[in-house]
């Protein structure tokens, strides 16, 4: 419930998509489980949500400034 309300919120060409590092390092989490989270349980979200989250937010932050 809470990634769902903060994509209503704030819309996914707002937000991106983070691993927690260092949290996933201590077992048993792992980077597949962060992923995931978003990729394929949160399934409220479109094809363009997840490409915003994964992709396009990080290329205008990191990269388009």
């Amino acid at each position: 419930p809470f990634v769902e309300q903060v994509v209503q919120h704030f819309g996914s060409e707002r937000l991106m998509w983070g691993s927690d590092c260092p949290y996933q390092l201590n077992k048993p989490h792992n980077y597949r489980d962060s992923f995931e989270i978003i990729n394929s349980k949160a399934t409220f979200l479109s094809a363009k949500d997840k490409e915003d989250l994964f992709v396009k937010t990080a290329d205008k932050v990191f990269f388009r400034g």
